[in-house]
């Protein structure tokens, strides 16, 4: 999904609140297009939030303050968000493994120990099921996330070296 470019979030902008019968100044809607960047939903969901916080404090009037208060809740929330997929991509490149060993059947050890820190990861940062990481990191079954994720932690316990790798890891994720 391709993201919207200054002009288009605008526009989207625009439409948004005159659909809603809204008014919002310009410096609020130019602010917001420039520095919301995602998708469309996030734009709008914007507008809603401004409207929902105008109603709850007693009409007060929607202003850049706001707007900006919005915004960075928004784009805090949005940063939070890690995905099976953004921990694949730090695991790969943090191990210099290409994406697609991760995925193979390969016994190397240095792949397996990869795709078992991505599944321990996966299992930690989602809420996803161990079928559902098995699933997504390479077609494995539930079992095998299991022991992945009982092999890391073994090796958390026992090797400093190993710890020390695994909180450079998060750090990069929640970067």
């Amino acid at each position: 999904m391709q993201k919207p470019d200054l002009d288009l979030r605008k526009r989207i902008l625009y439409n948004k609140v005159k659909q809603d019968g809204l008014h919002i100044g310009d410096n609020i809607i130019n602010y917001i297009a420039e520095n919301v960047t995602d998708h469309v939903r996030n734009l709008e969901g914007i507008i809603t939030s401004l409207v929902a916080h105008s109603l709850v404090y007693q009409h007060s009037k929607i202003d850049l303050a706001l707007a900006k208060r919005i915004v960075e809740q928004t784009n805090n929330i949005q940063k939070k968000e890690i995905t099976i997929d953004k921990i694949q991509d730090v695991v790969s490149n943090y191990f210099k493994v290409n994406l697609n060993d991760i995925h193979s059947l390969s016994r190397k050890r240095e792949i397996v120990q990869a795709r078992q820190v991505a599944m321990f990861l996966a299992k930690t940062h989602t809420k996803y099921s161990y079928a559902y990481i098995g699933n997504a990191i390479g077609k494995r079954d539930h079992a095998t996330v299991t022991h992945a994720c009982k092999s890391i932690e073994n090796d958390l316990s026992t090797d400093r070296t190993f710890k020390a790798k695994m909180q450079t890891l998060e750090g990069m994720l929640k970067d």
